[in-house]
């Protein structure tokens, strides 16, 4: 049975091959296969006899060996006496079958023939063989399994050149494959992002400062801050994963927020006709308290990141904190220089009016109401808010581990999500498989036990009666070994003729009447003939002959490979539970959990795992988000001690919460392990334009008129960049961070300022 690998270390290569015609790794289910399938099919086989004699004709067979020991005349003749003449009839399936493979072989080059597609009572389905590989990862590489994996594909390619292997698919998954691909999209998509958020902030801040120059300074100051802040990365982390490897892109919107209010308060103290060296310090003093607390907060709220059981969250809550203080400082420090080394150079900036908002608010006080009617009605969807825990809906599915993954479980409606329990003994083992079995949530329990039929004398006694049949075969099969082609050719004639009339024994008869004509000019026609009909029948009859020629099955004479994933060293037994149905949702999944720990306490495996986890995810997003909302609005209220300036603040974020929450509801988006991460940063980053705001209008000749136009630019252009930075992601090939983008930029849409 095709198993993935379970192992951290494992890759599983599994092939796929319709020509494979050996039963290796299936056991003779059915002991009457031989006789009753023979018999029922023999129509099948006289069909695929003419397909093979009307397709050499178009073959050029100079040099094709003779098919040893297996005549036409004596190997057709001998099978066709056994089976019984009043059952041949015309199969359906028989003529899809011939069609199929006629299409699919080359002029001129048919298909050996299958015996045993032809013995299988349901549609030949793909041969398939599983191997388990232990890949040697190099953990202090950033591709720790990349060698491994190149080593694996190289000696697929070698194979697929070889004649043998043609028509065989090989795919290659498990933890290390997936992970390894998983890594080259993630690192692709953020390259990319990276690359492109440069150039569009850069165009953002032209546009916003009207001034190349300027914009240049403020670029060089958020470069130095984004290698500042990778190096207090390398040296805090010890590995970065999928969620904390965004402070790439988060700092692109911390360092530019700072810059962007710098520079449109320089030009703003400018326009009141003081020199730059005048404007630097007065832009010092009169914003530089503010981006503090602005810093602070938004520091505070990503360091609430770090108490939760989310190793991720909890890495870029340690590593964003640092980043606003280290943003702040580069806009403090660097920035100032920057621009008086720009001015040097000739550069000059363009202000625009700082008239006050307080005029645009009054008048349009129906924009307020909107937001707030649209946030009412999307309350009542956020019971309907869920997490997918599924790892493998992040990744992009058009990778080849990826596709392997869906293929080796395709058509298993439990997937990989399985539990399993370990017991003492064979008697514990029959005892909880019972209590298993008796779940409506359980599917199947396999064990070594289930290896082992319990009726074994009642089969013993079918297969020596279905062995009967075979034991002359090979002999009456090599009588005609020395006999020559045209001789072959006129004996299964002959045969057939002796035959009571059916329509395929006839359509059969004439073509080897046809067969005999062509043969007569060409004697190697007959040979390619035998061999597409006979290429797999003599290790088939090998392999029939050993699998009728049984033995009593015990636990201890299955096969070695069954008893390394069932048998403990110490001889406990594992039992695996598969699930009755599909359970790729989070209520099925829990109710085939909750249904088996009924039984057994403390079953375990992938679907407990998967569970369990996202449970923890789910619970941290809360955690996070919780205690940043506390955290902000205790730094609002104690810089400002205006509690109910603390609340305007926070609530914008509140209502930009649902309405995010809300749209991910209606477009079917949950949260995911990427995008958990977009309410707790929506806060950490949000909080401070509630602050410029709030600081803003608090200011001695702006009480009642509200901020003037320059905060306002400032907080529409910070807000500009920081989606334009994150929005990039969704050009990313990753799932995980398509949709943490559309949820950041959703969140970035909704208010976040106050009125």
């Amino acid at each position: 049975m095709p198993m993935p690998a379970s192992s951290s270390s494992g890759c599983g290569w599994k092939t796929r091959d319709r020509r494979c015609d050996l039963a290796g790794d299936r056991p003779l289910s059915a002991p009457q296969r031989l006789s009753a399938h023979v018999e029922r099919e023999g129509g099948q086989a006289a069909r695929y006899a003419e397909f093979c004699i009307h397709a050499a004709r178009e073959r050029d067979h100079r040099g094709v060996p003779a098919v040893d020991r297996r005549g036409l005349g004596q190997g057709a003749g001998s099978l066709l006496q056994r089976w019984r003449a009043d059952r041949y009839r015309a199969v359906e399936a028989c003529d899809r079958r011939r069609d199929r493979d006629n299409r699919r072989a080359p002029a001129g080059n048919p298909r050996p023939m299958s015996w045993q597609s032809l013995l299988d009572t349901q549609p030949a389905p793909f041969a398939q063989r599983v191997l388990t590989i232990e890949a040697v990862q190099d953990f202090h590489a950033l591709h720790p399994a990349r060698a491994a994996l190149t080593s694996i594909r190289d000696a697929i390619g070698q194979l697929k050149g070889r004649a043998e292997f043609r028509g065989v698919q090989v795919g290659v998954t498990g933890d290390p494959a997936l992970r390894e691909e998983e890594l080259k999209s993630v690192t692709d998509g953020m390259v990319l992002s990276f690359g492109l958020s440069f150039v569009l902030l850069a165009v953002v801040l032209g546009f916003a400062l009207r001034s190349g120059w300027m914009a240049a300074a403020a670029m060089l100051s958020l470069s130095i801050g984004i290698a500042l802040t990778s190096g207090f990365a390398a040296l805090a982390v010890e590995s970065l994963n999928l969620v904390s490897v965004a402070f790439t892109v988060l700092m692109f919107g911390l360092g530019i927020d700072f810059a962007l209010h710098y520079c449109l308060h320089v030009q703003k103290e400018e326009s009141e006709g003081k020199a730059l060296d005048a404007a630097l310090s007065a832009t010092a003093r009169h914003l530089g308290p503010t981006l503090l607390v602005a810093a602070g907060t938004a520091s505070i709220g990503f360091l609430a990141f770090v108490p939760t059981n989310f190793i991720g969250i909890a890495q870029l809550g340690v590593i964003s904190g640092a980043g606003v203080l280290i943003a702040l400082a580069c806009n403090l420090t660097i920035l100032p220089a920057a621009l008086r080394l720009v001015r040097r150079a000739g550069g000059h900036s363009h202000f625009v009016s700082a008239a006050s908002l307080h005029g645009h608010w009054k008048r349009r006080p129906w924009q307020l109401w909107v937001v707030v009617g649209v946030t009412a009605l999307a309350l009542p969807l956020l019971p309907h808010v869920r997490f997918n825990a599924d790892p493998m809906g992040l990744r992009d599915p058009d990778t080849a581990s990826v596709k392997t993954f869906a293929w080796l479980y395709d058509g298993d409606d439990g997937g990989p999500y399985r539990l399993s329990v370990v017991v003492k003994d064979a008697a514990e083992a029959q005892a909880l498989t019972g209590k298993l079995k008796a779940l409506p949530q359980v599917g199947r329990v396999v064990s070594t036990l289930s290896f082992v039929p319990d009726d074994q004398e009642d089969r013993l006694g079918l297969i020596a009666f279905a062995a009967g049949g075979l034991e002359g075969a090979g002999a009456e099969a090599g009588q005609a070994a020395d006999a020559c082609p045209l001789q072959r050719v006129a004996a299964a004639r002959s045969q057939l003729l002796n035959l009571p009339r059916n329509p395929e024994l006839d359509r059969l008869s004439a073509a080897i009447q046809q067969l005999q004509v062509r043969a007569a000019r060409d004697p190697a026609l007959v040979s390619a003939v035998e061999r597409d009909l006979f290429a797999y029948l003599p290790p088939l009859v090998t392999e029939l002959r050993g699998q009728l020629s049984p033995e009593v099955l015990t636990v201890q004479s299955t096969p070695q490979w069954i008893k390394d994933r069932f048998i403990a060293t110490d001889g406990r037994l594992r039992l695996e539970i598969q699930p009755a149905g599909n359970i790729d949702s989070v209520p099925a999944r829990r109710a085939f959990v909750e249904a088996v720990q009924s039984v057994a306490p403390t079953a375990s495996g992938p679907a407990r795992s998967v569970l369990e986890a996202g449970g923890y995810v789910a619970g941290s997003m809360i955690q996070a988000t919780s205690l940043a909302f506390v955290l902000a609005i205790g730094v609002v209220w104690i810089t400002t001690r205006k509690f109910s300036l603390a609340l305007i603040v926070v609530t914008p974020l509140v209502f930009a919460a649902i309405l995010t929450s809300a749209a991910g509801v209606l477009l079917d988006l949950p949260y995911n392990y990427a995008n958990v991460i977009v309410l707790p940063l929506l806060i950490g980053l949000s909080v401070d334009a509630g602050i410029y705001l709030t600081v803003a209008g608090s200011e001695p000749g702006s009480i009642g008129k509200g901020p003037d136009r320059t905060t306002a630019r400032s907080i529409l252009f910070s807000a500009l960049t920081t989606m334009d930075s994150f929005g990039t992601l969704s050009l990313s090939d990753h799932r995980g961070l398509r949709a943490w983008a559309f949820c950041w930029r959703s969140g970035w849409r909704s208010p976040s300022s106050p009125p």
